[in-house]
């Protein structure tokens, strides 16, 4: 049987749907077609805030609903349509309908609000720090506006209690640093950045910072290497971060009982400097290191040392370079102490083997000590193979020392004699060689004897034949020409010489003469001619010549390239004589005699002869007037008369330089060379373009009819440029800066004419020269007043430039200004923003700038920019109330001299220096 529910279950549903189906209906969708904001460009400060309502199509939509957004959210945030600009920069805002994702934008500009930030401190020293600041200008700031920092010891930072310094240099984004002025040290101080716009001051955060301790600048360190003379006095020093124009530093010492010494030191390397001190030996010392920075003087601890006592010993060495009569001692008076100590040392030496021999009976010297202590001392006149004793006593301050005794023995003598068989036998003549052999080191009294003659028992040859002494030679060799021989003759010699005692002698050799010619040496010789005599060998010679050279010294060469004469025979058949002409001074000539008979040639023995040299000396003189780029050379020659009194010297003077080349040799290959002219026996030359401060060599040289002589070198060294200095090519030196600037741009100091310091106002009744007004002038009143002083250019005590620069800088003259126009090229240019006339020298190509510096008219700094006024020295000729200047302006550019202004005015003063 079917349930009842689920019989009628379908019934009851159609029921349902039917009487949904004719229930109330819901009201139609409403869709967005479009939104749009009240704004699409906003600009704000930062901070600032606004809103942007929005407008949604059409008017009754059902979702109006929107969603927000920023672009940017760094620059600028919204929430339901508020705006929020946090930073300066660009965002777009958007609203976007949650019906249909439509969007309406827009875009904020947010400018930056004004601000000054305070930043941190670096680069803090002892006296100085940086501090550094941010500021924030909006586009709409006024230009009445200045920002900085503030500094003080008190927290409250006011500009009105506190040090200003204002921001000179920023970057892009504003932010600066700025040094400050000079601290004290380990102090607190506060600062805070600061903007003052129309006068209203804003202010940043206020922060602290505290200056280092005097320590971490100076610092008096431990003395080192103290010892009995000397002591090293050290210190650390740092400025890195200090400030300063002017720095000193160095050491205070005090010795006990002695007086303050104050010691300046100019070493400083990697923040440390020291200086070394002489002690006394066992002295207590007491030391502080101190350094000044702009008259400012901080000092370091006080430290305390003691020198010691004094340490040395006697270092004796072996002899050395012993021969038969010397010896060499060395050694060193050691002294282990540092310091400078007397010293002195005395040698004893004799046969006695102790010291108290030795200084009894032995020889003494005096030493001669090297700065080290070493001294070498060469013993002489020895006696060969004897045994010595030596030992050295010396003196250090008041101690004395002594050294061990040591000893040496000289050597013996060892010599040896050789005779080499005759050679260049002719017919009367020839020549014997030997060698001498000492076998020893020393140099002894050495002679030589030949003998020869026409027997062979040495007996014979040392009593009945010819003995000849010798000449040995520095090659120890022996050469001996035999004359006057007998044609064709058996002849037998020996060598016998002397070393100091012990003779030695030779073998004995035998020689026989050929017949020959007969050459004698040369006669009558001057500097250009000979006379050659001698004679022929045979009467039935066909013809004779002698031939000659200087250059070709062998017969053969003679033959094919000398000079020849024909000989004629004198009244006994074989006589000549004949004269050389036209010969070379100072030269050897070579020559020799050739008969002719038939087919037959004869010839003489080679000789020689030397013509007389020209006696000439060339004498390199101390240079003259040497000046920073110019020196006069000198030099001097000496020239004795000739044997021929009609031969014409021809004389050439000049003088060689360079500042790299200091011989001779190099001198002459690469030197600078200019010619002289003699006047009288002296010779000169002016040299220019020479650098300053250069050390320059140079001789003197001559030329003497062809032969040339030359002095010695001597040098010369330019004078130092003064620092600044540019050379023009004038008469003066000028300064590349104004009186009082450090740069060309700069414009310097403003000087009344006559006056050595700055001032306020520029009228008469503050003019130094004069008692209130130009009537009442007290110097440079020159001639046209009742007391006329005569004086018309500044003196050095009324020149400014001469009594703060020192040295040879002064005011220029009205001429010198001249000079200086005439000689240069001039145009109006700017250096680093400032007018000014560049002048460029025609000569050097040097420039030097004058800035438009204007000038002072009582209290008013006129045509500042457009004009410069420069005094000159001059004083005006008859209107004595002015003095003489040089102007430059933007209208004029080629400068003009010769101006006059009141002597009271101030004007600019550029320097020069005399050479």
């Amino acid at each position: 049987m079917q349930h009842k529910f689920t019989r009628w279950f379908p019934i009851i549903i159609l029921l349902a749907i039917a009487l949904v189906a004719c229930g109330p209906q819901e009201p139609a969708k409403i869709p967005v077609t479009g939104i749009s904001l009240d704004r699409v460009n906003v600009s704000l400060t930062e901070g600032d805030n606004t809103i942007l309502v929005p407008a949604i199509t059409p008017a009754d939509a059902t979702d109006k609903s929107v969603t927000w957004s920023s672009s940017n959210e760094a620059v600028a945030i919204v929430t339901d349509g508020v705006v929020n600009a946090l930073k300066a920069g660009v965002a777009v805002i958007s609203a976007k309908t949650n019906d249909g994702g439509i969007t309406a934008s827009c875009t904020v500009s947010v400018d930056v609000a004004l601000a000054a930030l305070t930043g941190e401190v670096s680069h803090i020293s002892c006296r100085n720090a940086a501090i550094s600041g941010k500021v924030c200008l909006p586009k709409s700031t006024s230009a009445d506006l200045t920002f900085g920092v503030l500094y003080s010891i008190d927290s409250g930072v006011l500009i009105s209690n506190s040090t200003k310094i204002e921001a000179k240099s920023v970057d892009s984004d504003f932010n600066y640093s700025i040094g400050t002025g000079v601290l004290e040290p380990e102090t607190t101080y506060y600062y805070r950045s600061y903007i003052i716009q129309n006068n209203v001051a804003t202010y940043g955060e206020t922060k602290s910072f505290k200056t280092l301790a005097v320590s971490s600048m100076i610092q008096t360190l431990v003395p080192t290497d103290v010892d009995a003379g000397v002591a090293t006095l050290n210190a650390m020093l740092n400025v890195t971060d200090c400030k300063y124009e002017n720095l000193e530093y160095g050491f205070k010492i005090v010795p006990k009982n002695g007086s303050e010494m104050l010691v300046k030191c100019g070493n400083l390397s990697e923040s440390v400097f020291s200086t070394v001190i002489e002690t006394v030996p066992l002295t207590e010392y007491s030391t502080t290191a101190w350094v000044s920075l702009d008259d400012r003087t901080y000092m370091g601890d006080n430290l305390g040392f003691s020198s010691t006592a004094i340490q040395a010993n006697v270092v004796l060495n072996n002899a050395n370079d012993i021969t038969e009569l010397k010896a060499t001692i060395a050694g060193q008076v050691k002294v282990i102490s540092n310091g400078t100590f007397s010293r002195s040392a005395k040698l004893y030496y004799g046969e006695k083997s102790t010291f108290s021999g030795l200084k009894s009976s032995g020889q003494v010297l005096n030493l001669s000590l090297a700065e080290d202590g070493s001294f070498t001392q060469q013993l002489t006149n020895l006696t060969p193979g004897t045994k010595y004793y030596y030992a050295v006593e010396a003196m250090v301050g008041d101690y004395i020392i002594t050294s061990t005794v040591k000893a040496f023995s000289a050597q013996a003598i060892q010599a040896t004699v050789t005779l080499n068989d005759a050679q260049d036998v002719t017919s009367i003549k020839a020549t014997i060689t030997g060698k001498l052999t000492v076998k020893t080191r020393e140099s002894f009294t050495q002679s030589a004897i030949l003998f020869y003659g026409e027997t062979n028992y040495l007996a014979d040859l040392k009593t009945t034949g010819t003995a000849v002494p010798l000449i040995i030679d520095s090659e120890s060799t022996i050469t001996q020409q035999l004359t006057n021989l007998k044609p064709g003759t058996n002849y037998y010699c020996v060598l016998q010489a002397q070393v100091g005692e012990v003779v030695f002698t030779s073998s004995i050799k035998p020689f026989t003469t050929l017949p020959g010619i007969i050459l004698n040496d040369a006669v009558d010789i001057t500097e250009f001619r000979a006379t050659i005599t001698g004679k022929l060998a045979l009467k039935s010679s066909s013809w004779a010549r002698l031939y000659y050279s200087e250059t070709d010294n062998s017969i053969e060469a003679l033959k094919s390239a000398g000079s020849w004469t024909s000989l004629y025979r004198e009244y006994d058949g074989t006589s000549f004589r004949t004269s050389l002409v036209n010969l070379s001074p100072g030269q050897t000539y070579y020559y020799f005699v050739q008969e002719r008979d038939g087919e037959d040639y004869l010839d003489s023995e080679l000789k020689r002869f030397s013509t007389i040299d020209i006696m000439a000396e060339v004498t390199t003189n101390t240079a003259s007037n040497v000046g920073y780029t110019t020196a006069t050379l000198n030099g001097s020659l000496s020239v004795n008369s000739f044997v021929d009194k009609n031969i014409t010297m021809n004389k050439r003077l000049w003088f060689i330089y360079s500042d790299t080349d200091s011989t001779i040799a190099n001198l002459i290959s690469s030197g600078a060379r200019q010619l002289a002219s003699l006047s009288g026996d002296s010779f000169s030359f002016d040299i220019t373009g020479l650098k300053d401060n250069e050390t320059y060599y140079y001789a003197a040289c001559a030329e003497i009819n062809g032969r040339i002589f030359y002095g010695t070198v001597c040098s010369l060294t330019t004078k130092l440029l003064p620092a600044g200095t540019i050379d023009m090519g004038v008469s003066v030196f000028w300064h590349q800066c104004n009186l009082g600037a450090s740069r060309p741009e700069e414009y310097g100091d403003y000087y009344a004419w006559g006056e050595t310091e700055t001032k306020q106002l520029y009228d008469w009744t503050t003019y130094s020269l004069c008692t209130g007004t130009e009537n009442t002038l007290t110097k440079y009143t020159s001639a046209f007043v009742d007391a006329a002083d005569g004086k018309t250019i500044l003196e050095r005590i009324d020149d400014a430039a001469a009594q703060k620069m020192g040295g040879n800088w002064r005011i220029p003259t009205l001429l010198e200004w001249q000079e200086l126009r005439d000689s240069c090229t001039a145009v109006v240019t700017q250096v680093n923003g400032v007018e000014g006339c560049l002048v460029t020298s025609k000569k050097t190509a040097q420039s030097i700038f004058f800035p438009f510096a204007g000038y002072w008219e009582v209290d008013q700094l006129l045509n500042l920019g457009q004009q410069g006024r420069y005094w000159s020295s001059d004083v005006h000729f008859w209107n004595i109330d002015y003095g003489r200047y040089c102007s430059f302006d933007l209208s004029h550019p080629y400068f003009s001299t010769g101006f006059s202004q009141r002597r009271c005015n101030g004007l600019s003063i550029r320097p020069v220096c005399d050479y």
